[in-house]
Parts: C-alpha cells; structure tokens; sequence
C-alpha cells in the first residue's frame, strides 16, 4: 500500500511540473514569436500602448498574436489604472512612450 501511495504521489508531482512547464512556455513562445513579428516588420507598438499591425496582409496567426497580447496589454493597464487612480487610456499612453521611447 505504501508503494502504491509513494508512486501516486510522484505521478502528481510529475504531472503538476509538466502543467508549470507548459504555463511557464506559453508566455516565452509568445515573447519569441513577437520578436519575430517586430523583426520581420509585421507589427510594432505604437505610441497608445498597443501593438499594430504594418499592413493589411499580416498572416492570420501574427494578427491573432497581436490580439492576445493586446487583450493582456489592457488588463495590465487596467489593473495599474485602477491602483493608482489613472484612467486607462493615461497608463497606455505611459505604458507605449515607454515602448516607443519617446
């Protein structure tokens, strides 16, 4: 019984360290695939705080990156705009001169 208990037990560490695994990836392969995109002059941030696409032929998974991170973008932006008394589109604007450096 103890062994069956001992094996149980690793099997549930395993599996919660391949979940942190994958939670843990999903924001780097996004990171790099928006590296990409910049580099590639697909989208780049623009001064509201947001990312925005280069022309209207971007391929339909950047257009869907961009989306994402701009969705997370104003939850962020959100939540600092709420803490500090701000309004949303202040912190953006903060938040894309620093992106922008301007």
């Amino acid at each position: 019984m103890r062994r069956h208990t001992l094996l149980s037990h690793g099997l549930r560490l395993i599996a919660l360290c391949v979940f942190a695994l994958l939670l843990l990836g999903a924001p780097m392969a996004s990171a790099g695939a928006l590296d990409d995109a910049r580099a590639a002059g697909l989208l780049s941030d623009g001064p509201d705080g947001y990312l925005h696409l280069a022309s209207n032929d971007v391929p339909a998974d950047t257009q869907a990156l961009m989306k994402s991170i701009n969705s997370k973008r104003r939850a962020k932006y959100q939540e600092i705009a709420t803490k500090r008394g701000l309004s949303l589109d202040e912190v953006a604007a903060r938040a894309g001169a620093k992106l922008t450096g301007k």
